[in-house]
């Protein structure tokens, strides 16, 4: 993986850290079932990203064809 990924993940993963400790309550309880909640919020946070990627790639394609005026 290319280290600005590595980066990202690295500092995403300590975000969400930080937030699940902070929102939920019980994680020692749930210390075997937590990887559920993780896996659906980093599906969700990979749904997103690609939509938004597309949406601007195709964004970027449209603008060098389309001709001014």
């Amino acid at each position: 993986m290319n280290a600005v990924y590595q980066d990202l993940v690295t500092q995403f993963s300590d975000q969400l850290v930080d937030v699940l400790c902070a929102q939920e309550s019980g994680l020692a309880r749930r210390a075997c079932l937590i990887d559920a909640d993780i896996a659906e919020i980093t599906t969700q946070i990979g749904l997103q990203t690609t939509q938004k990627l597309l949406e601007r790639v195709r964004d970027q394609e449209v603008k060098k064809t389309t001709k001014p005026g």
